[in-house]
Order: structure tokens, then sequence, then C-alpha cells
């Protein structure tokens, strides 16, 4: 097997140093409009073999840039993110590689559109899914809480990290919330690189405890899971979003709605056909104990290779690649340490200047490693429900259970996001 992987769209530190560790050659492909990878003092520069500019426009404009290239056919291609997937479809068959050959042009269509998804499982296993519809004017939104009442929700088709979703409780906050998602999401769409043409559709609202499941799925369709990871949105503390604030494992599940989760999760696996791939995918178990899918990813989780490492040493990385070469992977259920990860977005829209007391998390005991997103440093931030991105996040674990605790209250008191 060659030991060559090229990242599409984006890398990060802690997957560059993964594959570094299992003596992988890293290059990537890099968007041609990124500034990021372009600028010359980056030294992340220097640890792949090579960076090539590709527009992801579309699959002609990937056609063209990567015309009369040559990289050999058993080349793994990766991505993490959804807003990449179709792009890493699209040069795996401009290139004709075939490490991933279940990962079409066609089926990263599907499964990177929320509302495919949705028909894909009501058409299914609709026990899994929540009346929606597509909706392109205000009125179309009208019509379905006529039909269906409130609350609902409201989220584009294509974003991710919980941009741009809104519910609604009533009708003033379905005109308010709808017109400001119509009246940005071009604009968002744009801002996170999504060549799609834009999109939202309108859900039955989902109550209960949020959870998600990264799954190893082979070439015949069935699933390996790994342990499920318990999701804190905003919405839980207090908040108006739908934001991931902290996640991390165990998940504290009983057996019983371990079952039920799982279920629910080769359920929606079966549905959209998802074969020789990882997913992710993220749930609600609702109070009168019934599983429901938000969303079905064809990605990694965020984070989730160094959380399970962290608690239980599953090398993730090194399953998502046995899964797409059809090897078996290893899976452990045994806790070695209790894991979170904070995460943090700008209270209210305005100029991101920096941080508050990062040394002070940095320090705490369960500290293992953050990040700061520095591109939107100097630029206009807010909340995740209005279409910002995500700044930064934190990885803290630790064998003593109140312990990790304790410093996760603290992180999320201490880190202050400041914007001007």
């Amino acid at each position: 097997m060659i030991k060559k992987v090229v990242f599409v769209g984006n890398a990060r530190d802690t997957q560059m140093q993964s594959f570094k560790k299992k003596n992988y050659g890293i290059s990537l492909f890099a968007s041609s409009d990124s500034k990021l990878w372009q600028d010359k003092s980056n030294r992340k520069l220097e640890q792949f073999d090579f960076v090539m500019p590709v527009s992801f426009v579309s699959r002609q404009q990937i056609e063209k840039s990567l015309k009369g290239f040559y990289i050999n056919p058993n080349t793994f291609l990766y991505t993490d993110s959804e807003k990449y997937l179709l792009s890493q479809a699209d040069i795996a068959a401009a290139l004709s590689i075939r490490t991933n050959p279940f990962l079409t042009h066609e089926n990263a269509v599907r499964l990177t559109s929320k509302f495919q998804q949705r028909r894909a499982f009501a058409e299914n296993f609709p026990e899994i899914t929540v009346a929606f519809k597509r909706i392109k004017t205000f009125h179309g939104a009208y019509m379905f809480t006529r039909k269906h009442g409130f609350p609902v929700i409201v989220k584009p088709v294509h974003l991710s990290q919980s941009q741009l979703v809104e519910v609604c409780n009533d009708l003033e906050e379905l005109i308010s919330k709808v017109s400001y998602i119509f009246a940005h999401i071009e604009e968002t769409y744009a801002d996170n690189g999504i060549n799609r043409k834009p999109a939202v559709i309108i859900e039955q609202f989902i109550t209960g405890r949020q959870y998600s499941v990264d799954s190893y799925v082979d070439a015949d369709g069935v699933a390996v899971h790994t342990p499920i990871c318990k999701q804190t949105v905003s919405r839980d503390i207090g908040g108006t979003g739908f934001e991931t604030v902290w996640s991390g494992y165990p998940s504290y599940l009983s057996d019983e709605e371990e079952s039920r989760v799982y279920e629910a999760v080769d359920k929606s696996i079966k549905a959209l056909g998802v074969k020789g791939n990882p997913t992710h995918i993220e749930v609600k178990i609702m109070p009168e104990g019934t599983v429901k899918i938000i969303e079905v990813n064809l990605r990694n989780g965020g984070m989730r290779a160094t959380l399970l490492d962290l608690s239980f040493g599953i090398d993730h990385i090194d399953n998502t690649l046995k899964t797409i070469v059809g090897e078996p992977v290893f899976i452990s259920q045994k806790i070695l340490k209790y894991s979170a990860v904070p995460q943090f977005w700008a209270p209210n829209i305005g100029d991101f200047e920096g941080l508050k007391n990062r040394e002070k998390v940095q320090k705490l005991k369960s500290f293992v490693s953050d990040r700061l997103h520095t591109s939107h440093m100097g630029r206009e931030v807010g909340p995740a429900e209005k279409g910002y991105p995500k700044l930064y996040y934190a990885i803290l674990a630790h064998k003593n259970e109140a312990q990790l605790q304790s410093d996760l209250q603290k992180a999320r008191e201490l880190l202050k996001v400041i914007v001007k």
C-alpha cells in the first residue's frame, strides 16, 4: 500500500501529525483562492511534499486545474469537512484515484444535502426522521407551520457548525428569522467556500438530548461503531443556538439507550447506502426515548480522532484508512480518560480582536491542546446562528472525572472572545 495522503481543502495540525507518525508523505490540494496557503511565511507549507492550487468552484474547474497533473492512483485523499467532500470525489475522478471507489460525485451530492438525507430517511425508515420541506420563500415556511405547527427549525442545506440554524417558536419568530436566513444565505455560503446553490429546509423541531457517533462502514454497508459521544449545544445551557459548546466522553447512557442510538445510526447508514467510508452521525434522544437522526456526515467528527485516542486508545485515522481499503478496525469501549472539547464563538457581531485568559485555560490540569483560528483575526465574527464560524477550541482530558468536569467549567468561565 502506497503511504501518501493528499489533504483536500484544508489540513489540521493534529491530522497532519497523525499521518506523519504513520510515515505517510503528506500533500495538499488547496483552494486556489485561499490566502492561507499562498502565504510563503506559513511554516505549515514546509511539511507538505507539494501544495497544488485547485479551483473548487465546479467539477469542470477542478478538471481544468488538474489537467496534465499526475498522481499515483493508490494515493489517499482526505478531508474532514463537508464543504470539500464533493471536491474530493471530483478530484478522485479527474485523477483516476481508486482508493475510495464508493465516494462518487453522485454519492457526495446526496450525502452533503440535508434535504436529500431527510428524503432518504422518510422513504426507508420514517421512524428516524421528522416532517420536513425545502423552502424558497417565507410563504413556504408559513404553510409548513400551518400543517405541522410550532416549534420548527430552519437551516441551510449545505452549511455546518450550526451556521444560520434557527428555531422558531411562533409566527413572529418565523418572520424575523426566516427573513434573516434568506437575506444572508448567499453571503454565508460564499464566506464558507460552499460552491453549491444555496438552499434552505424547514423541519419539525426535535427535542431531547444530543449525541454523535463515528462509525466505520465496510464495503457491504456493515458499520462498526465507536463509543457514543455526548454533545451539549447552546440551547441546553440557556443559549439560543445549536452550536456544540462542548462534547466529550463518556456518553453516560444506559445500555438500552446506547442500543437504540446504534439502531437508528445503522438505519440512517442503510437508508443512504453508505459503503466503504467513515461516518459522523448526530442524533437526539427525545424525552419519550425515541431516537431521531439530525444529520449524517461522510467524514470523521471534529477533534474526534484526538478524543477517541485519549479516552479509549482508538486510532481513528488508522481505522478510517483501514475502512477505505477494507481491513479490520480496532475498537475499544474501555474508558482510559474522561475528555471534553469546549468550543467558542463570538457572543455578538463585531471585529475579532483576540482571546482573554487563554493562558489560564492552558494551565488547567486537564489541558491537552488548543487551537485559535487566526485567519479570523480582525474580521467580522459573531454567533453561529447568525452564520459565523467557530473561533477557538480546547481539548481537555483527565483520568479523574471530577477534575475533568471542574476544568471544563473553568475553561467555559475563563475564556472570553473579544470583539470590537
